[in-house]
C-alpha cells in the first residue's frame, strides 16, 4: 500500500502487506515486503531491503545493500547502509550510523550519534548511546556504553556500564563493571565486580580486584581504591576512598581479607607503600 505523499520510483518494489506512507520514499532497486512499514520522511533506496514487520520512520535512511527485517525499528535521523543488517527486535534511533558489515540484533538498541561499523556486532540487550563500535568489536549481554569507543577485537558484555571509556586490542570487559573515563588496552578479561575511574589499563592482568562481602578493592599501578557494593546491578557503588597507597589503605580498612592483601602488598612492594 502506498498512502499519503509517499513515492515509489525506479525499479523499487513494495509488495505483500507492506505500507509506505507519509512523505516516505522507496527508490532505486529497493524492496519492501512482508508487513514492513516505511513512514514519515524516511527513505529506502539503492539495493536496500526491508522485510518482516520492520519499521523505518522519522528521517531515517536505509540504502546501499543494507537490510532491516524481523521486528527491528529504525527511526530518528539514523542511517543504515553498506551491507549492515538490523534484525530481531533491535531499535536504532537518534543520529546513529550503522555501516560496513556491522550487525545489530536481538533486543539491542542504539541512540545518540553512535557509529557501528566494520564487522562490529551489537546484540543481546546491549545499549549503545553516542559511542563508536567498529573493527571486529562486540557489545552484548546487558552492557551499556555511553560515549567512548570499542574497537579492534575488544568486547564489552555482562552487566558492564562504561562511560567515556575506550576498549581496544582483545580486552574483554564483562561481569558487573562500572568504569568512567578509563582505557582498556591490549588483552585480558575483567569479569569481577569492579569500579574504575580515570584508569589506563595496559593489560587487564595487571589489575587486581578483590571482593570481600560488600567491599570491593581495586589495586592498580601501586594505588588502592575501596568501594561499597550496595547490592544492585548498576550505579550502586559508593567510594570509601580512592587512589590511596597500600600503607594508608591498610589503616583505613577493617575487613580482614582486604587488610591481609594490603599487608602482603606493603611488604612485597615497599615502593608502593610510602
Amino acid at each position: 500500500q502506498i498512502m499519503g505523499n509517499a513515492q515509489v520510483s525506479g525499479r523499487a518494489r513494495v509488495f505483500r502487506r507492506a505500507v509506505v506512507m507519509g512523505n516516505a520514499g522507496v527508490q532505486g532497486k529497493a524492496r519492501v515486503g512482508g508487513r514492513a512499514r516505511i513512514l514519515a520522511d524516511s527513505a529506502v533506496h539503492g539495493d536496500a531491503s526491508v522485510f518482516g514487520s520492520a519499521l523505518v520512520s522519522g528521517n531515517a535512511q536505509v540504502y546501499d545493500r543494507a537490510a532491516i527485517y524481523d521486528n527491528a525499528e529504525v527511526g530518528g535521523n539514523a542511517a543504515i547502509y553498506g551491507n549492515a543488517h538490523i534484525r530481531g527486535t533491535a531499535k536504532i534511533y537518534g543520529d546513529a550510523d550503522v555501516r560496513g558489515e556491522a550487525q545489530v540484533y536481538d533486543n539491542a538498541s542504539l541512540n545518540g550519534d553512535s557509529l557501528i561499523a566494520g564487522k562490529a556486532r551489537v546484540h543481546g540487550d546491549a545499549n549503545v548511546i553516542g559511542a563508536n563500535v567498529f573493527g571486529q568489536a562486540e557489545v552484548y549481554g546487558n552492557a551499556r556504553i555511553f560515549g567512548g569507543e570499542v574497537i579492534d577485537k575488544g568486547a564489552v558484555a555482562g552487566h558492564a556500564t562504561l562511560e567515556k571509556c575506550n576498549v581496544s586490542g582483545e580486552a574483554l570487559i564483562s561481569g558487573r563493571v562500572e568504569a568512567v573515563n578509563s582505557e582498556f588496552k591490549h588483552s585480558g578479561v575483567l569479569s569481577n565486580t569492579c569500579v574504575l575511574l580515570n584508569e589506563v589499563v595496559e593489560d587487564l592482568s595487571q589489575l587486581t580486584v578483590i571482593q570481600s562481602g560488600d567491599r570491593i578493592l581495586v589495586y592498580h599501578k601501586g594505588l588502592v581504591s575501596l568501594y561499597w557494593d550496595q547490592g544492585h546491578f548498576r550505579e550502586t557503588f559508593e567510594a570509601e576512598f580512592e587512589q590511596a597507597t597500600p600503607k594508608k589503605a591498610f589503616k583505613l580498612v577493617k575487613d580482614p581479607v582486604i587488610k591481609g592483601f594490603l599487608y602482603a602488598i606493603a611488604n612485597a612492594y615497599p615502593d608502593d607503600s610510602k
